[in-house]
């Protein structure tokens, strides 16, 4: 009985694992296409920086 039970602990947690390597997957894509969209925006107007975390900051 044991052995059973470790091996569902494991099947536990690589189930756990890979539901968090999803959710980080989405999240660098949601991140990634973030930043794009920053970048394109510097690129459209230079004299405003749209870097996260100086989202007000006047050139």
């Amino acid at each position: 009985m044991v052995v059973i039970t470790i091996q569902m602990y494991i099947a536990e947690i690589e189930y756990i694992m890979v539901q968090m390597l999803k959710l980080a997957i989405r999240y660098l894509y949601v991140i990634n296409l973030f930043l794009v969209t920053c970048l394109d925006l510097n690129k459209k107007y230079p004299e405003k920086f749209y870097f996260p975390g100086y989202p007000f900051y006047n050139g």
